[in-house]
């Protein structure tokens, strides 16, 4: 019992030490992008993407889409000072598929974003509701303008 609690702690600890570490080359210009949450509901009627930049904006979004809800979806805590949040928002569709999204190309003024595409398998997963899905990204703070650009 002895040997197999050592064993485990060496293990978590091992694990621990790379959590931190990036797989990126220093000085890469990659943005990463994490999504936190997505849902079905809550969206907006036609493609887009918002950028918050505040916790005020944050929370404002989240009362629109809380309006409906009971109990509401959680307000993710997010460091401003180091992250800012996009939301990307698919539109009304009846695919019960997610929104991804990720960094296409990245310029001196613009982070180009673009979502991934949908598969004929994919396809397949019809619903007869009308849905209205979103998903919430963070990435890095910086002050580029952050465009959706469609394929």
């Amino acid at each position: 019992m002895k040997y197999c609690l050592y064993s485990l702690l060496v293990f978590c600890i091992s694990c621990n030490c790379y959590k931190g570490k990036s797989q990126q080359k220093p000085g890469s210009q990659e943005q990463e992008l994490t999504m936190i949450m997505s849902d079905t509901y809550g969206g907006e009627e036609k493609e887009g993407v918002l950028t918050i930049r505040d916790k005020k904006a944050l929370n404002a979004f989240f009362a629109k889409i809380n309006r409906t809800r009971k109990p509401g979806l959680a307000v993710p805590q997010i460091d401003f000072d180091n992250d800012l949040v996009i939301v990307y928002f698919m539109g009304e569709t009846r695919q019960e598929e997610l929104p991804v999204l990720s960094v296409q190309e990245l310029s001196e003024e613009r982070v180009i974003l673009s979502p991934a595409n949908i598969t004929a398998g994919d396809k397949e997963k019809i619903n007869s509701a009308l849905l209205r899905p979103f998903g919430l990204y963070i990435m890095p703070r910086t002050g580029k303008e952050v465009v959706l650009i469609k394929e």
